[in-house]
C-alpha cells in the first residue's frame, strides 16, 4: 500500500494556517448562534434598512436598542467570519497545492456570499419562511466546509496512529455509516429549522424531527459498538464517540425546553429570556453534534484503511460519476 500523504495535502504543515481556519470555523459557530437569538428573541426584521445598519453605515448605541441589538449584532459578526473567510481562502489558495483545500476554501466563499444575498431577500420580502430555512441549512453546510478545511488543514498527518497501515475489517462500510450519519443529522437540523422558523407549530415536521432524534441515538449506538470492538486502537474515534454520547445527552434536555420555547415564540408577547437561551442552546449543540459526526467521518477515511481492491473500487466509481 502506497504512503499515506499528510492531511494537509502534500505540503509543509503550517501551523498558523491551521489556527487560522480553527479560529474561522469558531466565529462561523458563534454566527449561527448569534442568528438564532434572532428568531428566539423574534427580532427578525428589525432593521428593515440591510445592508445598513438602521438607515446608516455603521451602527451606534442610539440604534443599538430592541430587536435591533440581536439582528445588527449578527450583521456584524456575518462581516467579521466573511472577510476571515475570504483571507483563509486567499491563504490557502497560495500556500497549499492540493485541490481538495482550495475547493473547500472558495466553497466557503460561495457560501457566505449566498449567505448575504439570502439574508437580504429575507429583509425585503418580509422573511419568506421556506428562505429563511434555506438561510439556516447553508449556513450550516458554511460550518461543515469550514470545520473539514480545518481537519484537512491540520498539521497532523494520516498515518499518525496506532494502528498500521494494513487494511482494517469493514473500514470501507464504516466510513459509508459514518457519512450517512453526517447526512441523517443534517436532515435532522433542516427539520428543526422547519419547526423554528414556522408560523405556526407543523406537528408533522416535528414529529419526524424527534423520530430522527431517536434514530441518530440508535446511529451512534451502532457505531459506537464498532468502534469498541473493531477499532478500539484508534483514540479520535473513541474520543468522538464520548463527545457525541455527551453532546447528545444534553440535547436531548434541550429538546424538550426548545418545544416549550418554541410555543412561547409563536405568542404576541415577548417570549421569557431564559427559553430564548435554553433553545438557542440546542440549535449550538446540535451543530456541534452534527460537525462531531463529520469528523468522525473523516477520522475513519483518515485513520481506518481500506483493501486494495476497495480502493480500486473507490476510485474507478469516482471516475465514472
Amino acid at each position: 500500500m502506497s504512503q499515506i500523504e499528510p492531511v494537509n495535502g502534500g505540503d509543509r504543515p503550517s501551523y498558523a494556517l491551521s489556527a487560522f481556519a480553527k479560529l474561522t470555523a469558531i466565529s462561523t459557530f458563534i454566527l449561527i448562534c448569534a442568528g438564532a437569538l434572532i428568531t428566539g428573541n423574534k427580532a427578525a426584521l428589525s432593521d428593515p434598512t440591510w445592508p445598513k445598519f438602521a438607515g446608516q453605515n455603521y451602527p451606534t448605541a442610539d440604534t443599538f436598542v430592541g430587536g435591533m441589538r440581536y439582528e445588527d449584532s449578527h450583521r456584524i459578526i456575518a462581516g467579521t467570519v466573511g472577510i476571515l473567510i475570504a483571507v483563509l481562502a486567499f491563504w490557502v489558495q497560495f500556500k497549499v497545492r492540493k485541490r481538495a483545500p482550495k475547493v473547500l476554501a472558495w466553497g466557503a466563499v460561495a457560501c457566505v456570499v449566498a449567505q448575504a444575498v439570502i439574508g437580504g431577500f429575507i429583509i425585503l420580502y418580509l422573511r419568506p419562511m421556506v428562505v429563511s430555512i434555506l438561510h439556516a441549512c447553508v449556513g450550516q453546510a458554511l460550518f461543515m466546509m469550514l470545520v473539514a478545511l480545518a481537519v484537512i488543514l491540520s498539521p497532523k498527518r494520516v498515518g499518525s496512529v496506532e494502528s498500521s497501515g494494513t487494511p482494517r475489517p469493514g473500514a470501507s462500510f464504516f466510513r459509508i455509516q459514518c457519512v450517512v450519519a453526517c447526512c441523517v443529522v443534517y436532515c435532522l437540523l433542516i427539520l428543526g429549522a422547519t419547526v423554528r422558523h414556522a408560523a405556526d407549530v407543523f406537528m408533522p415536521q416535528l414529529v419526524l424531527h424527534i423520530s430522527l432524534a431517536l434514530f441518530t441515538v440508535v446511529m451512534l449506538i451502532w457505531l459506537s459498538l464498532q468502534v469498541f470492538t473493531r477499532y478500539r486502537d484508534v483514540a479520535d474515534l473513541r474520543r468522538v464517540i464520548w463527545t457525541l454520547f455527551t453532546l447528545i445527552a444534553v440535547q436531548y434536555g434541550l429538546g424538550v425546553v426548545a418545544i416549550f420555547a418554541n410555543r412561547a415564540r409563536l405568542q404576541p408577547e415577548a417570549p421569557d429570556q431564559a427559553h430564548v437561551l435554553l433553545s438557542t442552546a440546542h440549535v449550538g449543540v446540535g451543530a456541534l453534534i452534527l460537525i462531531s459526526f463529520l469528523i468522525m467521518a473523516l477520522r475513519a477515511f483518515q485513520h481506518l484503511p481500506v483493501s486494495q481492491a476497495a480502493e480500486k473500487h473507490q476510485t474507478l466509481t469516482e471516475k465514472l460519476a
